[in-house]
C-alpha cells in the first residue's frame, strides 16, 4: 500500500493470504493511494483525508488473469488513475 502527498511516498508491507490493516498519519488533503501485490491487479484511487476525522478506506485486490499483459489488465477493469472523488 502506498499513499503519496507532495512527492512524498509512504509504504507498508502486508502478509500473503491475510487481511492486512495499515494506518497512516496524514495531514488533511487528497492523496493518490496505490495498492499492489504480485499476482494481483494494480489498484489505485484518489482518497480524501478530512481534518479532525478518521478516514477509513478499504481496498480489495483481484487476481490477475494469467497470460494478459499490463495494458490488457487495465482494459479488464483495473481502476487505473482515477480522478478526484
Amino acid at each position: 500500500m502506498k499513499a503519496q502527498a507532495l512527492s512524498r511516498e509512504y509504504g507498508a508491507n502486508g502478509k500473503a493470504g491475510e487481511v492486512t490493516r495499515f494506518t497512516f498519519e496524514l495531514a488533511p488533503g487528497s492523496y493518490f493511494a496505490e495498492v499492489r501485490s504480485e499476482g494481483f491487479k494494480l489498484y489505485n484511487k484518489w482518497v480524501s483525508v478530512a481534518g479532525g476525522l478518521e478516514s477509513v478506506y478499504e481496498f480489495m485486490l483481484t487476481l490477475k488473469d494469467e497470460g494478459l499483459g499490463v495494458e490488457r489488465e487495465k482494459e479488464k477493469g483495473d481502476e487505473g488513475h482515477l480522478g478526484s472523488e
